[in-house]
């Protein structure tokens, strides 16, 4: 599964000339742009080869020029070695992962109208929105409240495809066919259910949408000009009915349950004048909808149904969308569709992740766990894995016998005998704490700029009980054997005595508690938002395992949920983690610090990252809290870190 370091632009006008900013790279900075002659030669450009047979030489070129002016103008000095530097942590990370281009274009301004799905890195990745390792997403920067993108399955996709009389035909049969074959494997195991709306009309659609079973993806199909698609007036004359970005805007945005809309229309990402506050994607971005796919130049009928396919394909294979946008534009490029690769734009507020699992098998596996505990600890002696066999129902158990990753990255393996995984984190910068007007704790702030100067390799899980037990050799098992739940209860004075055997047993690992500095550091994954996802906590259920409405309370084992960006398994909850420092509040100065370990004595150790038991503002990046070196609770744990080879 690829994972993603999110690396956030920040774009806009400001006078006559424009500023930027960008993830761990300080200050906002200027830069100079012709953004209007920029914008005339994309034109002439999509114009020239839109639905074209081939992708040619000069095509190519002009493409990469162009492309190539705007990352240079954006990415220069600091912004360019945080790039460089978020890659090369990409690339420690393995094959797998990657960095989303995160871009925040001001709308209102001769920026949102460039096309920067060209961005050409000559020294790194070349056309980055062509690159798995750098999809690239716009993020609109509106005021609506950030929606949560995935759903419950089913998702119930309705397809709107309109082609009235008297305009140009489309293939919109064979565009709807190739739809239903890429989702057919999910609708025949219930995930996804379709429906093609019979009449596309405006007032049809306000019908369907006020209707129950909700609608959580719309799919809308013809023809499209600059701010509008053309829809039809009735379904007995078929005449063409265009409808205007604000009518849709007005419907969709009314309807809680609608997640993503796909415009595979020509223009839906670009207005009139090229203005696109004009679009029907802007539209749509402004009333909230969490993912908008739109085209913002023309493409062919043959490009078209390709965009479709792929996009759907992908998201049947459970691909964040920012992968399923990115795998179109490779098809396109692929099938020598012109300059139709660049035309695909991602709007997306979030995670991309689209589906979540019909049946919620992680509370029940969760619930059964605490069950066993509590029932089954007397005999667990004496009958370990065949009981809980026997009291988990069969159906359940692939789910928990279902492999999760373990393996270390090279420079950082496992202690010999053990399967301790790490994972190498390079050095970098980042704004430690919660900002002004945030956080659960005036201890949490203010937020200060750290320096992380050398690499470390830190767990990828919290320290099991099974593997506390070999260290420890007779520590005396709590759980189940073959259900791999975090050692709890251990207060930080057992961490140290289990750090000594273990550097007993391999000194040349040096192992340690993490800093505070290392584990926010490392659970944020480059993300300056509450969690290493974002700030949504509807998101949180898929992340981590916190207190909320439907929680279950009780410890899950490790890898039960979706790992973070570099990674890291249980950075938000599940149990808290001791680290190595000693408690003190943040100096009130804000001062940057260069690799902080607290002071060298105190009266309480500082814990982190949350537990089962806390509400999920305690399992934010930068929630912290301290207890005596001696205290154990049954939702407190920890996670160790080692020197790289």
């Amino acid at each position: 599964m690829r994972t993603y370091e999110d690396f956030e632009v920040w774009v806009s006008a400001e006078g006559t000339g424009f500023r930027v900013r960008a993830t761990g790279a300080g200050e906002t900075q200027g830069f100079d742009l012709d953004a209007a002659s920029l914008s005339e030669r994309w034109q002439r450009l999509a114009t020239a080869f839109a639905g074209g047979s081939r992708v040619h030489p000069a095509e190519i070129q002009d493409a990469e020029a162009l492309g190539g002016e705007l990352f240079r103008a954006v990415f220069t000095d600091r912004i360019l070695r945080s790039w460089s530097a978020a890659l090369a942590r990409a690339q420690e990370r393995g094959p797998e992962a990657g960095v989303r281009l995160v871009l925040h274009v001001q709308e209102a301004g001769p920026l949102a109208s460039l096309p920067w799905e060209l961005l050409f890195d000559r020294d790194h990745q070349g056309l980055l929105a062509l690159s798995l390792s750098t999809p690239l997403i716009r993020y609109p920067d509106v005021q609506e409240r950030e929606r949560p993108l995935a759903v419950r399955a089913p998702l119930r996709l309705l397809g709107v495809l309109a082609e009235p009389l008297g305009q140009p035909l489309l293939d919109l049969e064979g565009e709807w066919q190739a739809i239903e074959k890429a989702l057919a494997p999910l609708c025949d195991r219930g995930l996804v259910e379709i429906e093609r709306l019979a009449s596309p009309t405006l007032p049809k659609l306000r019908e369907r949408l006020k209707r129950e079973p909700a609608v959580h993806a719309l799919h809308l199909a013809g023809h499209g000009v600059a701010g509008e698609i053309v829809l039809e007036a009735n379904q007995r004359m078929r005449k063409p009915e265009p409808a205007l970005g604000q009518q849709l805007a007005s419907l969709l945005g009314d309807a809680p349950e609608l997640r993503l809309v796909v415009i595979n229309a020509c223009d839906g990402a670009s207005g009139i004048d090229g203005k696109s506050t004009t679009s029907l994607a802007f539209h749509l971005a402004r009333r909230g909808l969490p993912a908008i796919v739109a085209l913002q130049s023309a493409i062919g009928d043959t490009a078209a149904r390709l965009v479709s396919r792929e996009l759907y394909q992908e998201i049947a294979k459970g691909s964040p969308l920012e992968v399923a946008v990115t795998e179109a534009r490779r098809a396109l490029y692929a099938e020598h569709k012109g300059m139709a690769w660049a035309a695909p734009v991602l709007y997306l507020r979030g995670p991309g992740r689209l589906i979540l699992p019909k049946f919620p098998w992680l509370r029940i596996l969760l619930v059964c766990s605490a069950l066993i505990v509590a029932i089954g600890v007397p005999l667990a002696a004496r009958h370990g894995k065949k009981l809980y066999e026997n009291l988990i129902p069969q159906a359940l158990v692939p789910s928990l016998r279902a492999p999760i990753p373990r393996t270390s990255s090279p420079e950082c393996p496992s202690p010999p005998g053990l399967d301790l995984a790490f994972v190498k984190i390079t050095a970098g910068a980042f704004t430690m704490g919660a900002p002004e007007g945030r956080g659960d704790r005036k201890e949490e702030r203010p937020a200060h700029e750290v320096r992380i100067t050398r690499d470390f390799c830190i767990g990828r899980f919290e320290v099991t009980e099974k593997q506390s037990n070999a260290v420890l050799a007779g520590g005396g098992a709590t759980t189940l054997q073959g259900i791999d739940l975090p050692k709890t209860g251990v207060s930080w004075d057992e961490t140290q005595i289990l750090l000594k055997k273990l550097n007993h047993r391999d000194p040349s690992g040096a192992y340690r508690l993490v800093t505070e500095a290392e584990l926010e550091y490392a659970a944020r994954a480059g993300s300056e938002a509450a969690f290493s996802f974002g700030d949504n906590e509807a998101e949180l259920p898929a992340f981590g395992n916190c207190a909320g409405r439907n929680a279950s309370r009780a410890l899950a084992p490790i890898g039960s949920f979706f790992p973070n960006n570099w990674g890291l398994y249980d950075v938000h909850g599940n149990a808290q983690e001791w680290v190595a420092d000693w408690f003190a509040p943040y100096s009130s100065k804000g001062e940057a610090e260069i690799d902080p370990k607290g002071p060298t004595t105190g009266t309480d150790r500082v814990r982190r990252g949350g537990s089962f038991n806390n509400v999920p503002k305690k399992c934010a990046s930068w929630s912290r809290s301290s207890s005596e070196p001696g205290h154990r609770s049954d939702d407190l744990g920890f996670r160790i870190a080692r020197s790289p080879k």
